[in-house]
């Protein structure tokens, strides 16, 4: 599992892209069988957070995450928690599958960079088993 911790300060470029912290990506990358690292099997999920910031999980974390909502309020299941239920809704519909590219960069949504607020510049901050985006300057009413 991994523990990502720390804050970079990155740009977004012109197509919508930003990198992933080495020291994050180190945590979850693979080794090709030629021992050189590989980006490209590095999946994550990126939806919008409970704050204006977007939270971005390696594929295997936001399963975890998911089940955990899941079985905190599940109807079908007869116990129904109406926040829980929201925020899983809030989650699930706004999460977009994305994946790094050599370059150690991903793509976010256009649509999610607004509902953040960030414009150019973006903090990338390490939460534990998520990464957050952030408008540097809205981080610092959050801290």
């Amino acid at each position: 599992m991994p523990v990502f911790s720390g804050q970079f300060k990155y740009t977004f470029d012109a197509k919508g892209r930003v990198n992933i912290p080495a020291p994050f990506r180190i945590q979850l990358q693979e080794k090709r069988e030629d021992g050189s690292d590989s980006h490209d099997n590095l999946f994550f999920h990126i939806t919008y957070g409970t704050e204006p910031c977007l939270y971005v999980y390696p594929r295997s974390e936001f399963k975890v995450e998911m089940d955990k909502m899941g079985s905190i309020s599940n109807p079908l299941m007869g116990n129904v928690d109406e926040d829980q239920l929201k925020l899983s809704r809030r989650v699930m519909s706004f999460a977009q599958p994305v994946r790094c590219d050599q370059q150690g960069r991903i793509v976010v949504p256009k649509e999610h960079i607004e509902h953040a607020g960030i414009e150019n510049e973006v903090l990338i901050v390490g939460m534990g088993n998520r990464i957050e985006l952030w408008n540097p300057e809205t981080f610092k009413k959050y801290i």
